[in-house]
């Protein structure tokens, strides 16, 4: 028995992510106390982005509502974009923020995220891999903010092995080591140190060398 094919209807609203400019985010990440909350926003149907009553793309953060839809920027095509919110003075602590789109059948999505912003440096989540290692290893660690970052590794009687420095960004930060010469087999100890406006942090960890 013949039929007809019925069109697929659109019921669902916009991809939308969540992030900060200048970082790799993650929910529940540090940001800097002034930053830019981004929204990347994707819909197969089109964004709707001509500002009717009711249907504006809005965020929230803290409660605080801000309308965004004059930010929007494309992406390619009609289907893609982002907005950008600047955020300045944010307090020390736990934020949340809310983003809210429609598509242009006015099929509504939202997304949300927290983020904290510290009052001082802090470091997190400091591991290397591979440990053990084999010629060399990567220093992974997050930081609160931007920082001037100091790796030292000794070995477990208290010699000066080598150093890393540079500068470290807030979030998730990876400094590459290889010894300039062969290390011994056996367990040394590396300090990672972060400094930032008078403000200090460090945390200790080991690192094994089997050879």
């Amino acid at each position: 028995m013949g039929g007809t094919g019925e069109a697929s209807v659109d019921r669902e609203g916009p991809r939308i992510r969540i992030g900060f400019e200048g970082q790799e985010f993650v929910d529940g990440d540090f940001v800097p106390p002034s930053c830019v909350l981004v929204a990347e926003l994707e819909d197969e149907s089109g964004i709707n982005i001509t500002g009717e009553l009711g249907h504006d793309i809005e965020a929230w953060v803290d409660g605080r509502n801000y309308k965004l839809t004059d930010s929007f920027v494309a992406q390619g095509d009609y289907r893609r974009g982002k907005v950008r919110l600047p955020l300045e003075g944010l307090r020390p602590g736990l934020h949340r923020a809310v983003v809210k789109a429609w598509d242009i059948f006015n099929n509504r999505s939202k997304a949300e995220v927290t983020f904290r912003v510290a009052g001082k440096v802090e470091i997190s989540d400091v591991l290397c891999y591979p440990n053990p290692m084999d010629r060399e290893t990567t220093f992974t660690f997050v930081l609160s903010g931007p920082a001037h970052v100091r790796i030292r590794i000794y070995t477990l009687s208290g010699r000066l092995v080598d150093t890393l420095e540079g500068e470290g960004r807030v979030g998730f930060n990876t400094f590459p080591w290889r010894p300039k010469r062969p290390l011994a087999g056996g367990v040394y100890i590396f300090k990672v140190e972060a400094e930032a406006e008078g403000s200090k942090a460090s945390c200790v960890e080991k690192l094994a060398d089997y050879r």
